[in-house]
């Protein structure tokens, strides 16, 4: 009777729509509702890389850093060469105490990617700025609205506009 719940009609602007709810959740501190929608979003479009940055962010807004690592290490084998997988990769990486993969991972992001890309932008701006206090500080951490206090404000990556009769 509970069968799950795959592929429903839901457009890019759609899954845009509601992951964006979860980051706004996010930065309102509403860690564990950014998690149900972006739980959600990973059930019903499997498909798709953004519910993995989303549930990665959850994890760094509760000081998991290690989690959010390996969270981004399973969409990347779903998701291979995602620019922005790897971006968000390498902040967690950076957020975990790894310097010099978060960097190698940055750099495979801006390499990834167009330099108008946001995920570039992203990486570029993460390896220019050496993380805060020198040393990673996620194990400290708090749940917070997704990382404002740390690293300047990342927009949501954007999905690919794709055909509507690629399924």
């Amino acid at each position: 009777m509970n069968a799950p719940v795959r592929n429903l009609p839901l457009t890019d602007d759609d899954l845009r729509l509601v992951a964006q709810i979860g980051f706004i959740a996010l930065e309102s501190a509403q860690v564990l509702h950014a998690q149900v929608i972006f739980d959600a979003l990973r059930v019903i479009k499997p498909e798709k890389s953004l519910p993995w940055i989303g549930l990665s962010q959850v994890q760094l807004g509760l000081g998991r850093a290690q989690e959010a690592v390996r969270m981004l290490r399973k969409a990347l084998v779903e998701h291979p060469a995602d620019g922005d997988l790897l971006a968000y990769l390498g902040l967690a990486l950076r957020e975990a105490g790894h310097e010099r993969e978060s960097n190698a991972v940055l750099q495979s992001a801006c390499d990834a990617g167009q330099p108008t890309d946001p995920h570039v932008a992203m990486a570029r701006a993460l390896l220019t700025r050496p993380p805060a206090g020198g040393v990673s500080t996620a194990p400290r951490r708090k749940a917070q609205p997704a990382l404002a206090a740390t690293y300047p404000k990342i927009p949501p990556p954007r999905l690919r506009r794709e055909s509507r009769h690629a399924r």
